[in-house]
């Protein structure tokens, strides 16, 4: 017991100076996000408007390319699926 009141004693004189490191250490992460958000505002500012369009334009690209992959393998499916039985009811009925 008396051990465990040491340590919570030791624990709580620490917490000071360990609450003002997590918020040093915070506040050094919050500006480095800060320059990286800018930084990447500036890159896309000095950049040419078409490069600008063409990365913006090949990322929709790539998501309608899976939406209408995923579409078009749904019905494909589907056709499978429904020939299947419709062969199945044929061949009974032979």
């Amino acid at each position: 017991m008396k051990k465990l009141k040491k340590e919570i004693r030791e624990h709580l004189d620490n917490f000071p100076q360990r609450k003002v490191q997590l918020e040093t250490t915070l506040n050094e992460i919050k500006t480095l996000i800060k320059q990286h958000i800018e930084s990447e505002a500036l890159y896309r500012q000095r950049m040419d408007p078409l490069v600008i369009f063409w990365e913006d334009s090949t990322r929709w690209g790539k998501m309608s390319k899976h939406i209408f992959g995923g579409v078009v393998g749904f019905f494909l499916g589907m056709a499978v699926i429904i020939g299947t039985v419709i062969g199945f009811k044929e061949w009974i009925k032979k």
